[in-house]
């Protein structure tokens, strides 16, 4: 399973590598791997914004990136000898983490019709923000 995993992160990095994230570069303290899991996402997010894809679609793309940044963070805490990722060059992984888990409930919230789409954009503007977008 984590072969399976490893595998699946490795093709979304270089799926996101080839079609860049744009703007500058990977900010520090940020895994290559969550970096370009954390522009997918962002890229997602903009499609759903600017009508292009369905709240439903964009969460089922959010959820996968989500379960690979989750994975990828669960990974560096178990290789942490401090169990955290505090101080180390990872430490903004969890930050993508929580900033995507905020879009999914955003996307969900307005698709419910009890959420706005300026909400969306506030999440997904911190989520560039740690992302140096």
């Amino acid at each position: 399973m984590k072969r399976i995993i490893s595998s699946l992160l490795v093709a979304v990095a270089l799926l996101s590598l080839f079609s860049g994230c744009g703007g500058g570069g990977k900010p520090d303290n940020l895994s290559d791997d969550v970096y370009e899991l954390g522009c997918a996402a962002l890229e997602t997010t903009d499609d759903y914004i600017d009508g292009k894809i369905t709240a439903s679609d964009a969460l089922k793309k959010l959820d996968w990136s989500a379960t690979l940044i989750d994975t990828q963070v669960e990974k560096e805490l178990a290789d942490s000898p401090t169990g955290t990722l505090y101080g180390t060059p990872y430490s903004n992984d969890n930050g993508v983490s929580i900033y995507l888990l905020s879009i999914k409930l955003a996307i969900g919230d307005k698709d419910r019709g009890t959420g706005t789409m300026s909400v969306v954009k506030d999440a997904r503007n911190k989520l560039a923000k740690t992302l140096g977008k």
